[in-house]
């Protein structure tokens, strides 16, 4: 019985020894679902949910916090329309397309589990062109 108990404290501790040097694996699987309950939403709702998780203690500190966050920004911008955006900001800098694609694939990582640190920056990464392909097309004749 004293075997187990060593044993049993041992797997503890490497386990607690894990999750700390690795901070995507500790993200709270919590939070992760409130990020793919997200998806299950259309247009506004879905942004207005991606503000949620950016704030949710669940998600604190988290990657997905960060990246919710960043596309919880990216909603306001996006167009209403094809053709353009509400008349107060002006001409719209990112596309609707690309932010869908980018959703798709932050769902797509997801659904295989706790997405890796190089898997954030990706996604990331792919987020931000969205806003760098929309500009760059708007000032095509």
């Amino acid at each position: 019985m004293k075997h187990l108990r060593t044993y049993t404290s041992i797997i503890a501790l490497l386990g607690s020894m894990t999750l700390a040097s690795n901070p995507v694996t500790a993200e709270s699987t919590a939070c992760l679902d409130l990020v793919k309950e997200c998806f299950a939403y259309t247009a506004a709702p879905r942004d207005t949910c991606f503000v949620a998780v950016s704030k949710h203690p669940f998600c604190a500190n988290s990657e997905s916090s960060r990246l919710a966050a960043r596309r919880a920004e990216f909603s306001a911008l996006l167009p209403n329309d094809a053709e353009s955006g509400p008349s107060l900001v002006g001409p719209q800098l990112v596309d609707r397309g690309c932010v869908t694609n980018f959703d798709n694939a932050w769902l797509g990582s997801l659904v295989q589990g706790a997405p890796s640190p190089e898997t954030y920056t990706t996604l990331r990464q792919t987020l931000e062109s969205c806003a760098r392909r929309s500009a760059s097309d708007m000032m095509r004749p």
